[in-house]
């Protein structure tokens, strides 16, 4: 940590701008010499925001980010002196622009926000100064950054070189470190998660699998559930790729998703969502997933978006129309091997996602039932069983499973095993479902009792 320069009086005009000027120097070249010896941009971020709360004798300084098209804007690092280190903030998990114009403005225009006194706010801007007060910011010294991302390093209750814009330049050069720090991070991050799947052509395909678990693939890497971190932001962007071909009014998704929230603050609370999203998504690409409009949010429709969902579909409808079982039967394999349980398996049997859970169970469920009748007049009887088994991980409880099951057990001559399954088919199936699987078999002269 860079020493403080104490003064013993407050300096005024010229001799503070000779003192801001030594200062400068003086800490910027041991911020230098500090650097060289570390190759870490975690660190080396962390360390300009230190200096930054020594220089200005500040208690708090950070970065903040701010999405303009979603009217958001959120801390990614921070350094708090008060309580060592890094440490939960005042801010919300996301805050709206639309009560901070003059900072927009600020941005915009490349220009420093310099807040000697907060309270002075009170009447002419309060929901700008019920912000600092929830932060408690007397005084807020901030410089901005552009573009990719935008935002703000601030610097929160400066107690010198906090009133002349002329002093915000040492801030400005701590904020370029931190930023070029933070975009190397992630750089790192798009590195390590770097691949190359066939499927994924140019930036603009997104390949995400649903069946399961929620995986993200663009042609910079690959996202998953575990990584973002947050079951709501994860049920937000499922209901999204089941419903947002069209735009979704806030209000819409939270009573689908969660009917037992108050739906009044629905627009803060889905921005949120998206914002964060979003924030997840950029490891992985330059793009927006997901798009905020007048009416509400949707997939991006510059994307190229297909889903494991989407893909089963497809080859279940090409199974319907091929010519040759061969085909037919090569099709139906695939949709088999996409299906990996349910949809959003973490969500699974939640209101909101059980329809669609069923629909695809039962469908999978029938296109194992085409693949066993099709093995079964091949004559292939070991993949008959196979796919028998298959559906009963599906659904233990499946009749068509436990029947093709036992013919194939009886063609191949294994009438004991087939005794066997027929005995754990009456254990598990209701009586009427049970009585369903004798005549089935009666009627086929496969009946093994």
């Amino acid at each position: 940590m860079l020493e403080n320069t104490q003064q013993s009086e407050p300096l005024m005009g010229e001799e503070l701008h000779v003192q801001y000027s030594i200062d400068y120097t003086k800490t910027m070249t041991a911020l230098e010499k500090q650097l060289h010896s570390c190759e870490d941009p975690a660190v080396i971020a962390m360390d300009a925001l230190k200096v930054g709360v020594a220089f200005y004798e500040a208690d708090w300084c950070g970065v903040i980010e701010i999405d303009l098209e979603m009217g958001a804007w959120a801390p990614v690092l921070w350094y708090n002196v008060a309580q060592h280190g890094m440490t939960v903030t005042a801010f919300k998990d996301l805050e709206e622009t639309k009560n901070l114009e003059r900072w927009v403005d600020a941005l915009y225009a490349c220009e420093p926000v310099i807040i000697p006194d907060t309270h002075a706010l009170k009447d002419t801007h309060p929901e700008e100064y019920a912000l600092y007060e929830r932060c408690r910011a007397d005084s807020v010294l901030a410089v901005p950054f552009w573009k990719n991302p935008t935002g703000f390093m601030i610097v929160r209750n400066p107690k010198r070189y906090n009133i002349d814009p002329y002093e915000s330049g040492f801030l400005q050069a701590l904020a370029f470190v931190t930023f070029n720090a933070i975009t190397e991070q992630k750089l790192i991050s798009r590195t390590q998660k770097a691949f190359s799947p066939e499927s994924i052509k140019d930036d603009k395909d997104i390949i995400i699998n649903l069946f399961g678990k929620l995986e993200i693939y663009t042609s910079k890497g690959v996202l998953t559930e575990e990584e973002i971190s947050s079951p709501r932001i994860c049920r937000f962007l499922v209901y999204m790729l089941l419903h947002g071909k069209h735009p979704v009014p806030p209000r819409t998704i939270l009573e689908q998703i969660w009917p037992e929230e108050d739906a009044e603050n629905a627009g803060t609370k889905i921005k949120s969502l998206a914002y964060r999203l979003q924030t997840a998504f950029c490891v992985i690409s330059d793009t927006r997933l997901i798009i905020s409009t007048l009416a509400g949010y949707q997939l991006n429709p510059e994307l190229d978006i297909m889903t494991d969902v989407q893909q089963f579909e497809d080859f279940w409808l090409q199974a319907q129309s091929a010519i040759t079982m061969q085909t037919k039967l090569e099709l139906l394999r695939k949709a088999t091997e996409i299906y990996r349980g349910n949809i959003y398996e973490t969500a699974s049997s939640e209101h909101w996602l059980m329809a669609h859970e069923l629909a695809y169970r039962y469908k999978c469920l029938g296109v194992y039932v085409e693949i066993m009748r099709m093995y079964y007049d091949l004559q292939d009887y070991t993949n008959v069983q196979r796919y028998a088994a298959l559906a009963l991980n599906i659904d233990k409880a499946s009749v068509d499973a436990y029947y093709w099951m036992i013919r194939a057990m009886r063609q191949r001559d294994s009438l004991s095993m087939a005794k066997g399954e027929l005995k754990m088919a009456e254990h598990i199936l209701t009586d009427e479902e049970y009585a369903e699987l004798l005549q089935k078999l009666e009627k086929t002269k496969d009946l093994v009792i």
